[in-house]
């Protein structure tokens, strides 16, 4: 097995670097490091900080959060705006499930960034 090329996302070059150094399979490998960061991704959906044994912690940027929040407010306002228009049944349709889902997206959004004000990460 040999070295990954530079044109490699980093997670399969992770991959591959550990499967050389440990002498386990590829495919092994991969399962267990697609589970770890998709663990990973869904522990920073509840919290500020995830820690990734052997790698330390993820934090959470507020700043980001911030960001995300105003963007994810935008396209909710630009959704709200055309829903107002005359469209047909199926675009209404299609339109309030994107509202409902990026409401949704909002909600989690503040959630995180007052859990990160009060500490409670």
């Amino acid at each position: 097995m040999s070295l990954p090329s530079p044109t490699q996302d980093t997670i399969s070059q992770l991959i591959r670097i550990t499967a050389l150094t440990t002498g386990r399979r590829l495919s092994d490998v991969e399962k267990a490091v697609r589970h770890q960061f998709k663990s990973a991704a869904l522990a920073t959906q509840q919290h500020s900080t995830v820690e990734i044994s052997g790698i330390g912690y993820l934090y959470l940027s507020e700043k980001k959060m911030r960001s995300r929040l105003t963007t994810a407010k935008k396209i909710l306002a630009a959704y709200e705006a055309k829903s107002v228009g005359f469209i047909t049944e199926a675009k209404r349709k299609s339109l309030e499930k994107r509202i409902d889902s990026i409401k949704s997206l909002i909600e989690r959004y503040e959630s995180r960034l007052e859990r990160t004000r009060t500490g409670n990460v």
